[in-house]
């Protein structure tokens, strides 16, 4: 009997194997938008938005960056 990953795998069905941190440390929307793109041409399709460093986390202008990270990946889906 064929294992389910293997049959994923021989029938297209799979996920990421590979899944980067991206690490927020202040950057702008735009910067942040850039390294989401260089993501997804490594033809990755998921990553963790993981805050790093910085008293910004959970803050106002942090919400506000995240909900921007959150359209922008539904936009590119």
């Amino acid at each position: 009997m064929v294992s389910q990953k293997i049959s994923e795998c021989l029938s297209d069905r799979t996920g990421s194997y590979l899944i980067p941190l991206l690490w927020y440390t202040g950057e702008s929307a735009e910067q942040v938008r850039k390294e989401m793109d260089a993501i997804r041409r490594a033809g990755i399709s998921e990553f963790i938005f993981e805050n790093r460093g910085g008293d910004w986390f959970c803050t106002e202008p942090w919400m506000r960056l995240f909900e921007e990270v959150l359209q922008y990946a539904a936009a590119c889906r």
